[in-house]
């Protein structure tokens, strides 16, 4: 079995994840891992999947087929292997406030001074109820080495929300 990454995206409409996980499945593949979101009015999918070696040439023109039936985008890449770094702690996080430009730019920059590995991220731009006021949220898991300065990486994040007027949630998950 090898084990593949899938990128989907294109106009969202009922029916896509089944048409997709229809051409995995239908050549024997298996689904493993998957993230999916609408996005203004486009579908983006991610997906993990095993299948036999023999049977890529036959997802390949199912993808295909696709991509001309429902005007979507795809590609299939092998996967790569996981990181090696041995596990250190693993915080989940939140940062909520006005929107405004360079928030994930700021935060992401700490993050990145600190070794973070972002094991998965959402951003959200929602309007306050009767007021109108858009505010922006970023909600993530991170990953560290077992030796980072998880004090000093916190104290770097609360600085950049309290310049920012950020609301911040940092805990280990």
């Amino acid at each position: 079995m090898k084990k593949m990454v899938l990128f989907a995206i294109g106009p969202d409409r009922p029916g896509l994840v089944s048409d997709i996980s229809g051409v995995i499945h239908g050549a024997g593949g298996n689904l493993e891992d998957s993230r999916m979101a609408t996005l203004s009015g486009d579908f983006a999918l991610l997906v993990l999947f095993s299948a036999p070696e023999e049977k890529l040439v036959a997802i390949e023109a199912g993808c295909r087929a696709l991509q001309e039936r429902l005007s979507i985008t795809t590609h299939l890449k092998e996967a790569s292997a996981p990181l090696t770094k041995e596990k250190g702690p693993v915080h989940a996080f939140t940062a909520t406030g006005h929107d405004q430009p360079g928030i994930v730019r700021r935060l992401t920059q700490v993050l990145a001074a600190h070794g973070a590995n972002v094991v998965s991220m959402d951003t959200s731009l929602v309007h306050l109820a009767f007021h109108g006021t858009p505010m922006f949220k970023v909600k993530g898991r991170l990953s560290f080495a077992p030796d980072s300065d998880m004090r000093a990486l916190r104290h770097q994040l609360e600085d950049v929300c309290e310049d920012m007027e950020l609301l911040l949630e940092f805990e280990p998950y």
